[in-house]
């Protein structure tokens, strides 16, 4: 090692100390040795070998060991040692511009984040801005730093999927020539995550299309990939891939049809047509009616039965957006959100909701200023005296405690329209724990749903240990409905549970969990994903209207 490595090597030190909290006189001593190697004038091995090294001002006998140590050994176990007990993805963090291993030591210790996920979802939640040091705009900064960070990865969220998506549609639709665009593959078929976003434009003249698409602001050709005339190949501004097919408007459905449905989805649909599929088809039912069979929706492209039903006639009518005609599950500023009760209700009747469910957080979410019981009846007061455009039901989102309790007397739940009880602690308990705390929960007479029921992040946290089978058996028994939380982070329950809890008798409730007026539109991402679940109207519980919910909530609590 050179003195360069060596200072490099002594600020890393610095860094996981106060990444870790400790003493800050260590962690400045570290960084005071770093300075101090790099600026010397003497050869750094001829200081050590005549033992001059304490000499210096600021480098004492622990200094001097491990300044020895990096230049005989080439390593430093001190380093590794810390690096081994800094929790989750906190170092790579470190990368993310204006979060310094203080600032990070604090969302640690005070929000208990570790991974990229839970950072990314405690800004979306507003977690920041009550923290020392933090503000809207550094919060919003470590967004954009963290989507940077991401696209580094390869994997990125269906709702950044279908942003790009969208943006680059509307470009090719603006088009000369062009007549119909879609969007094709994952983001069509409503995958979680993606690595990249297809496209499928027809358009009489391609290379001009393809020109536009490498112009665009956004958009980079990648310039190691040659995709043919009949195709362009580059990457978004954010990382994310983007794969655009030109066909003629007569190859439209097959092209479109190539390029959504998942490999077995397409060689099943293959494998049982008494003809090739047609070379030349302007529309996709072109392409089933040869295979003998109903359009399938995009979603259901999954080779899981939904060709037998198409052949048989026993697809569903899968939901659709228009059928959730209200919210369930919105955070207000009385806990983490940035919108007050009144601006919620104008926005959700200004979107065509038909009634609005406001459920802050519960007085164990400390973090995120969550409701006491007086606060709960200050909040049912001052509903009570606004004139609001649509009916809003008051509700909470309760904490489910390690036990399975939630965190309030049954005298306070029961003042409440509806409950939702979630999981937001603990997640590391055994899974014979944490299936017996859910279960509690969800048999408790007043809660109404489950929230986000296995607790999982996408691209951060994975769900915790829970059966999952015994779960839903328990909502099912008590006729709690669960949630699909909408979230993109989240999109949880899992779409292949939706087709087992619905085959149960549970009722799904597709919640946008918002924090902030614009998610609303976290709907449109949850039916798409419950469509892949197969879900129907009917399973919807949002799908009733205002008084049909009441009526459910009365009867389910009557039980």
């Amino acid at each position: 090692m050179d003195r360069k490595e060596v200072a490099w090597t002594l600020r890393e030190v610095s860094t996981l100390l106060d990444l870790l909290g400790e003493a800050p006189f260590r962690s400045r001593a570290f960084a005071s040795a770093a300075r101090i190697v790099e600026r010397l004038e003497e050869d750094l091995a001829t200081l050590i070998r005549e033992d001059r090294l304490t000499a210096i001002k600021g480098i004492g006998p622990g200094l001097a060991a491990a300044i020895t140590e990096l230049l005989d050994q080439g390593t430093l176990p001190q380093l590794e040692e810390l690096a081994a007990r800094v929790p989750g993805e906190l170092i790579e963090m470190l990368s993310i511009r204006g979060l310094g291993p203080k600032k990070l030591h604090r969302l640690h210790a005070e929000l208990g984040v570790t991974t990229l996920g839970e950072l990314e979802y405690a800004c979306q939640e507003n977690r920041l801005l009550g923290l020392k040091g933090f503000g809207a705009k550094s919060q919003a900064k470590i967004l954009e730093g963290l989507a940077a960070l991401r696209a580094r990865r390869g994997r990125f969220l269906l709702g950044t999927g279908r942003a790009v998506a969208n943006e680059v549609a509307d470009l090719l639709a603006a088009l000369p020539g062009v007549s119909a665009v879609l969007a094709a593959g994952d983001v069509r078929r409503g995958c979680e995550t993606i690595d990249r976003v297809d496209l499928v434009a027809a358009t009489t003249d391609a290379p001009v299309a393809a020109r536009a698409l490498s112009a665009a602001a956004d958009l980079t050709r990648d310039e190691d990939r040659i995709p043919g005339a009949n195709a362009w190949q580059g990457r978004h501004a954010g990382g994310l891939p983007v794969d655009v097919r030109f066909c003629t408007a007569a190859q439209y459905g097959t092209t479109l049809w190539q390029q959504t449905g998942s490999p077995s989805h397409a060689a099943a649909l293959t494998a049982i047509s008494e003809a090739p599929v047609p070379a030349v088809a302007a529309t996709e039912a072109a392409v089933y009616a040869a295979a003998g069979c109903a359009p399938i929706p995009p979603e259901l492209r999954e080779d899981r039965g939904e060709i037998a039903a198409a052949r048989d006639g026993t697809l569903p009518a899968l939901v659709e957006v228009a059928d959730v005609r209200g919210l369930l599950h919105c955070h207000s500023r009385w806990s983490d959100g940035t919108d007050d009760l009144a601006a919620l209700a104008r926005a959700a009747a200004d979107q065509g909701f038909e009634y609005l469910g406001i459920s802050d957080h519960s007085q164990t979410a400390v973090y995120a200023h969550g409701l006491t019981a007086e606060r709960l009846a200050a909040q049912r007061q001052e509903l009570a005296d606004l004139d609001l455009p649509l009916p809003v039901l008051q509700g909470v989102e309760s904490d489910i405690r390690p036990d399975g309790a939630l965190d309030y007397p049954d005298a306070v739940l029961a003042e409440l329209d509806f409950v939702i009880a979630s999981v937001h602690s603990h997640f590391g308990q055994p899974r014979e724990e944490m299936t017996a705390r859910i279960v509690r929960a969800v048999s408790h007479p007043l809660v109404d749903i489950l929230g986000h029921p296995t607790g999982r992040l996408l691209l951060s946290r994975e769900p915790y240990d829970v059966d999952l089978d015994a779960v839903l058996t328990a909502a099912a028994a008590h006729g709690v409905a669960v949630e699909l939380n909408a979230n993109p982070h989240r999109l949880d329950l899992d779409w292949r549970h939706i087709r087992q809890a619905t085959e149960l008798g549970i009722q799904i409730a597709i919640n946008p969990d918002a924090h902030r007026i614009r998610d609303f539109q976290h709907v449109e991402l949850g039916v798409q994903v419950a469509r892949r679940g197969w879900l129907t109207r009917a399973q919807l519980l949002n799908a009733l209207s205002a008084d049909e919910l009441r009526a459910w909530l009365a009867a389910r609590r009557s039980r």
